[in-house]
């Protein structure tokens, strides 16, 4: 339902590619969605994801406009987390939103990643994979580190069904380029939004 991935290092050491699923009403004829707002998830183990997924409501993420849209993944910010952990979220941490999920939906972390789970079966996960890590990124940029999150097949149209929505995509490419290393990064971006 969203993927954030760091283009081939071969091709750009700083660039990105992103995709991800949005909800949109029905009198949604735009071809332009907001970036959604961060979540804060506040756990109370400190350092780590677990327990009951967090409900926030579409309204929350869905913008005030006619034919408002709402991201199918909400970028989450656990609070607290440590110092390692902001390399991370400045990729993103897209955990599918309690919206589009069942009530009663949990979240635990493993080594896979975050994993999403209900009556006892995995429903989602969000996982990270490295790619050439360095701590070294330009502004408003992050680390070549990447991002995915799942979803299982059958509730996302459980979900349009139920909250009368229907389903886009938003793909965007951001390219950082500089002439030398001593002169400044310029970003270049494309957008385009497809779907039903």
């Amino acid at each position: 339902m969203s993927l954030i991935s760091p283009f081939v290092a071969d091709v750009a050491e700083h660039g990105e590619f992103t995709i991800a699923g949005h909800l949109v009403a029905d009198d949604y004829s735009g071809d332009e969605l907001y970036d959604n707002k961060m979540e804060i998830a506040d756990f109370e183990a400190a350092f780590n994801i677990e327990g009951d997924r967090p409900e926030t409501p579409l309204d929350t993420y869905s913008d005030q406009r006619k034919g408002s849209a709402a991201p199918v993944c909400t970028s989450m910010l656990p609070k607290p987390y440590g110092y390692w952990q902001s390399h991370y979220f400045a990729t993103g941490l897209p955990v599918a939103a309690s919206y589009v999920l069942p009530m009663g939906t949990r979240m635990r972390c493993t080594r896979r990643g975050v994993e999403l789970l209900h009556a006892g079966r995995l429903v989602g996960t969000t996982s990270y994979w490295h790619d050439r890590w360095s701590p070294e990124y330009p502004r408003e940029g992050n680390t070549r580190c990447g991002v995915y999150s799942t979803l299982e097949a059958t509730l996302l149209p459980d979900a349009l069904k139920r909250l009368g929505r229907r389903l886009v995509w938003k793909a965007s490419m951001r390219l950082w380029q500089r002439a030398s290393t001593l002169d400044e990064f310029e970003v270049f971006e494309k957008t385009v939004v497809f779907g039903d």
